[in-house]
């Protein structure tokens, strides 16, 4: 059974009222079914999700899926999901690399992230390390705002079912 939970690269932001200018629903990013599935920090509100496949003989780390926690300076924190794109090369059981692409909802501004993920696949576990920055164009100034989610320990079990708690924003 697929689960679906939607949420724009934006949305966080905009429920926190630092986007008013990006307003709209923007793209809606299907949580997928992984092979391992876990937590960020050990946060109930956080995913992390991944496969592990044989390309050309080799294993590698694809369809990673992350909500986790970011923070952006002059404004409030929250929590954001996004599929990280491309592939992740597995060498004697580990694997490391940043992922630089961006993501442009229709009618809405060009959002980029940047993704350093490592990690280590024991048996049925995995662990490793998440780093992310996602820049989208300051709706109350020129410029950019940079929100970063810092460097975060993560843990995920082959064959887990784990969905995050997703909490309503606090305040009027």
């Amino acid at each position: 059974m697929k689960r679906f939970i939607g949420m724009s690269a934006c949305a966080a932001v905009l429920m926190l009222g630092v986007a008013p200018a990006i307003a709209g629903d923007g793209p809606t990013f299907p949580q997928p079914e992984n092979q391992f599935e876990g937590r960020i920090a050990k946060d109930p509100q956080t995913y992390m999700g991944f496969d592990v496949r044989r390309r050309n003989g080799r294993k590698v780390v694809q369809n990673v899926f992350v909500r986790a926690k970011f923070s952006c300076p002059g404004f409030s924190a929250g929590y954001e999901q996004f599929p990280v794109k491309g592939a992740f090369a597995v060498k004697r059981g580990k694997f490391s690399d940043v992922k630089t692409y961006k993501l442009s909802p229709p009618g809405q501004a060009t959002f980029r992230f940047r993704v350093a993920l490592s990690g280590k696949l024991k048996g049925k576990r995995a662990r490793g390390d998440i780093r992310f920055t996602i820049r989208f164009p300051n709706p109350k100034s020129e410029g950019f705002v940079n929100c970063t989610g810092r460097e975060r320990d993560w843990k995920a079990r082959r064959g887990a079912e784990v969905e995050p708690v997703i909490k309503p924003p606090m305040g009027p």
